[in-house]
């Protein structure tokens, strides 16, 4: 609050995360955390273009049960035994380690594990969609498509 009261005023008080992010620049960066809110982008020497590519639903949720299968198979479930001891940090907050360290705990089984990770990927997949969709600048590109490479960069050449 004494660092920065114009972001104090403004910030979800109750969000602790963004309080200590505001906190470290303010003591890192000398000045208040509002100050570097609403600056003037960098001009850059390139226009950057959004291309989505168009999959139907089924296709695309069918893709990420396979994904998420393929991942347990190539060790996600070591990989997360061993960050568990660390579930605490925000890097770790992510769909399929905290499902699998409610597994560890003891709190799912590992099928019911495996399945929030796809619901929440799928989940998470959904919001993706939903941003793209209310963001008419984004250039869509069907699936069938896209899966030719060279196509997809003269598009883009051609965008």
């Amino acid at each position: 609050q004494k660092l920065d009261p114009d972001y104090f005023q403004t910030v979800d008080q109750h969000n602790h995360v963004r309080l200590l992010r505001a906190l470290h620049i303010c003591t890192v960066a000398g000045k208040p955390y509002s100050s570097f809110l609403g600056q003037n982008r960098k001009q850059r020497d390139f226009d950057a273009i959004s291309i989505e590519i168009c999959m139907p639903r089924a296709q695309l949720y069918d893709n990420i049960n396979r994904r998420v299968d393929s991942m347990m198979e190539k060790g996600l479930l070591a990989e997360a035994k061993v960050l568990h001891p660390h579930k605490h940090l925000n890097a770790l907050q992510t769909v399929g380690y905290r499902a699998l360290f409610r597994y560890f705990e003891g709190e799912k089984s590992i099928d019911e594990a495996v399945a929030d990770i796809k619901t929440n990927t799928r989940r998470f997949a959904k919001r993706q969609l939903t941003w793209l969709k209310n963001h008419p600048c984004v250039h869509k590109l069907p699936y069938d498509t896209a899966v030719n490479t060279d196509l997809v960069i003269q598009l883009g050449l051609e965008i």
